[in-house]
């Protein structure tokens, strides 16, 4: 288990939403600086996972 699920299983039935892992693919990281950046997480990628996290259910 990872941080995260470690610190919210407890409180599953508390959440409003579930725990999102923003983290790169399981996958290899290349080598190729441009290919990295695309698959590493990166302030935009961040942002979008909370907004979306955040949304409320059946349009608020």
């Amino acid at each position: 288990m990872r941080t995260t699920e470690t610190s919210c299983h407890p409180t599953d039935s508390t959440l409003k939403a579930a725990p999102v892992r923003i983290s790169h693919p399981d996958v290899p990281i290349p080598f190729a600086r441009n290919l990295e950046d695309a698959l590493l997480p990166n302030a935009d990628k961040i942002e979008a996972a909370i907004t979306k996290m955040m949304e409320l259910p059946n349009g608020g």
